[in-house]
């Protein structure tokens, strides 16, 4: 997917470095207290990216994620867009049959769970809590 800027096609997943490349320290997610600047939020899409890749998910393979609105499901969003990969998003109100509903008619490859994106701010805790399908 691409984004026309009046002059040339720019890329959804590419987006996080470009603002990165222009405006590093600029402030580019509030949530609550948090503030992440754009080379901050860029540096997490692409570790996002990179473990979206070594669970083997490939370009054209989907990914669903339960969420309520999250810095983090941000994060997915672009990173799965910069690897070519499809976000399936799954409202977190679902019962467990309506999930299973949605996995199974999306094609999903995998399913990250919430926990994830405690992963996601820290690089270093284990990542028992995602779930391939």
């Amino acid at each position: 997917m691409s984004i026309s800027n009046g002059r040339e096609g720019v890329l959804v997943g590419q987006l996080p470095t470009n603002w990165a490349r222009r405006t590093p320290r600029k402030t580019a997610i509030v949530f609550g207290e948090e503030r992440i600047s754009f080379q901050d939020f860029n540096d997490r899409v692409n570790r996002c990216a990179a473990f979206l890749t070594q669970q083997g998910l490939r370009k054209g393979d989907k990914v669903a994620v339960p969420s309520r609105n999250r810095p983090e499901l941000l994060e997915i969003l672009f990173a799965a867009a910069k690897s070519g990969i499809t976000y399936v998003p799954v409202n977190s109100r679902l019962v467990s049959v309506e999930i299973n509903f949605v996995l199974g008619d999306s094609g999903a490859k995998l399913f990250l769970l919430s926990d994830y994106f405690e992963v996601a701010r820290d690089p270093n805790r284990k990542r028992s809590e995602v779930s391939g399908r």
